[in-house]
């Protein structure tokens, strides 16, 4: 199993959650006056999604030989 695939991508997850700290105070109602900041964390959460899936898909392809179907399957 390559480790380095999955330090890579955990340092990403790591380095998104840092950036998603400064908006940990923001209500809902100051994120909807601030849609350019609402965009910017949809698009840090969609991408640590993303990351926990390929994440979890690498982990069972390499300890199961059947691939998973899909991104839900791999948790």
């Amino acid at each position: 199993m390559d480790k380095n695939f999955i330090n890579k991508k955990l340092e990403f997850l790591t380095n998104h959650l840092e950036s998603l700290k400064e908006y940990e105070d923001f209500s809902l109602d100051k994120l909807k006056d601030k849609p350019r900041d609402l965009k910017y964390i949809k698009k840090l959460i969609q991408e640590l999604v993303d990351s926990a899936i390929d994440i979890n898909q690498f982990i069972l392809e390499n300890l199961v030989s059947e691939k998973s179907r899909s991104a839900k399957q791999s948790f």
